[in-house]
């Protein structure tokens, strides 16, 4: 008979399944009365740096052209930062920030670990577009200023040790490095080749967490934080959100579809490269799609099993989860043997 002797837990890189970690700990903060998700005076006291970012754009596509900057009308909220309708962007995903870059001879960006690398100007008006984004990045940074912990400490403290998770951390620990995910492509001969990931997987003296994307950890123990978040919805043992906090991570905040924004449009494009959503959710600008302060959510069932107001997101190394508060069925990607 079969016996196994030996189990390799693999940790995974979270990447951007890091961001509904850090939502929960603002909706934690927004509990105690200490964030408010609407008030764009907290984001100028607390966020001074991302306060005082204007929208930049380039006259051309010459090379040598210096960047424009245009003064915002717009307050930035905590609840834009959370659904990516900030004004913020992405380097990959917004040429203006990599010549904006490029201009200004930054090569670190974001995972270089401090504040000064997430600290990049606007691409559009606040509240007008939706553009995936480092803005739970900011969130962090807020957790960290609001509350006097690092990232780590208060995941830790107010999230990880209530359900009981071991395996979740921004620290790349030689145990971490030990079992670590291996990120893969395949190259011009369909063969799976082991490729450089975004960031250092070696650094464990970061100075500023990525609260949007930093995390390592078990696909088990993921699932452990997501069954906490479905404890909140009735109150129930295990629950790290109150039923108020709850329901917002499962209520839409984008703006109306009124036509005065390109919102919805924007999701659906995003939408339509990811593989995971029924594609009648996707159609006529997103139809049956909205975005929580921390989820994708679907309006409607899914063909795939998730049921009307499910939640869901990935990351960039394939970890995937959803999560289902009519059903009580929370999903994550990947499977570990033991624990």
């Amino acid at each position: 008979m079969f016996q196994l002797k030996h189990v390799l837990i693999v940790a995974l890189q979270l990447y951007s399944t890091t961001k509904l970690v850090t939502s929960v700990a603002v909706l934690q903060l927004v509990d105690r009365g200490l964030l408010d998700l609407d008030d764009g005076s907290l984001i100028e006291t607390k966020l001074p740096e991302l306060w005082a970012q204007d929208i930049v754009a380039f006259a051309d596509e010459n090379e040598d052209t210096q960047p424009t900057f245009t003064k915002r009308t717009k307050p930035i909220t905590l609840r834009q930062l959370l659904t990516h309708t900030s004004g913020l962007s992405y380097m990959f995903n917004a040429p203006e920030i990599a010549r904006w870059e490029k201009s200004i001879g930054r090569k670190d960006g974001i995972w270089a670990g401090t504040v000064e690398g997430f600290t990049q100007p606007l691409i559009f008006e606040p509240g007008t577009r939706w553009w995936y984004s480092i803005g739970i990045d900011w969130a962090g940074i807020l957790v960290e200023r609001v509350s006097g912990q690092r990232l780590e400490e208060y995941f830790r403290e107010h999230i990880f040790e209530p359900l009981g998770i071991k395996h979740l951390t921004f620290i790349p620990t030689s145990d971490v490095q030990a079992r670590l995910q291996q990120v893969c492509e395949r190259g011009a001969d369909g063969k799976l080749q082991h490729c450089e990931g975004m960031r250092s997987t070696s650094n464990p003296n970061l100075g500023q967490y990525s609260g949007g994307g930093g995390l390592f950890g078990t696909a088990r123990d993921y699932l452990r934080f997501l069954r906490g978040i479905l404890a909140s919805g009735a109150g129930a043992q295990g629950a790290i959100l109150s039923q108020k906090a709850f329901k917002e991570l499962f209520t839409n905040s984008l703006p109306a579809r009124d036509g005065s924004n390109t919102v919805h449009a924007d999701i659906a494009a995003m939408a339509k490269r990811q593989t995971y959503h029924d594609p009648a959710h996707v159609n006529n600008d997103a139809q049956y799609l909205e975005h929580s302060v921390g989820l994708v959510l679907n309006t409607r069932d899914s063909v795939n099993g998730r049921r009307a107001g499910s939640g869901c997101w990935d990351g960039a190394a394939k970890t995937q989860y959803w999560l289902d508060p009519t059903t009580g069925v929370a999903v994550s990607s990947y499977s570990d043997w033991a624990d």
